[in-house]
């Protein structure tokens, strides 16, 4: 059923048949500026790299920055908005979201708990033995580094609980985030 409101809803949005109020677009903008500013702020744990738009963003980090967001967004946004937007579909998108990244949190408390005791990070010795390698030292570190925590992360978390669980929540909270971008921009040629 909750499928099938999605699609309602992306459908209604995509005819026109449901515009966004501007008390429902405050939402959708405050639920992004919360992604935008967690983006920019510092990694959690703090030794965690920063997350780099050049470089493939690690699971942990894609994981770190979900569960704080999650946070935020069930703890502090939502009991603000459920009075004025009762029965809204741009509310209900939220709260979607919010249901279906529940399912990631045990990843992301995995991951951040092995993080705490054995974190993959290289030695000088082997990154400067990857970057004398290369011809882009700084790319080759990047490489080493998300290697490492590839394989960090699988044995954390093997690949077929990642391609079994984690993989479609993931594509599900996907889709509700892009109607919810749709309803929120106003871009809704998709």
């Amino acid at each position: 059923m909750t499928d099938d409101r999605l699609s309602q809803i992306a459908r209604a949005l995509n005819r026109r048949e449901w515009l966004p109020t501007a008390t429902e677009m405050a939402l959708g903008n405050a639920f992004f500026e919360r992604v935008n500013r967690l983006v920019k702020e510092p990694q959690v744990p703090a030794d965690l790299p920063p997350l780099e738009s050049r470089w493939e963003a690690w699971l942990i980090q894609d994981l770190s920055l979900h569960a704080r967001l999650h946070a935020e967004v069930e703890g502090e946004l939502l009991p603000l908005w459920r009075g004025p937007l009762t029965d809204s579909p741009m509310l209900w998108l939220v709260e979607r979201w919010v249901e279906i990244g529940r399912e990631l949190l045990p990843f992301a408390e995995r991951l951040l708990a092995a993080w705490n005791t054995a974190p993959p990070i290289p030695t000088a010795a082997e990154l400067a033995a990857e970057q004398d390698r290369a011809h882009d030292p700084e790319w080759a570190a990047a490489q080493l580094r998300l290697r490492m925590a590839r394989q960090w992360e699988v044995a954390v978390i093997p690949t077929v609980e990642q391609t079994d669980l984690l993989e479609p929540a993931a594509m599900r909270l996907a889709k509700v985030r892009s109607v919810l971008t749709a309803a929120t921009t106003g871009d809704v040629d998709y």
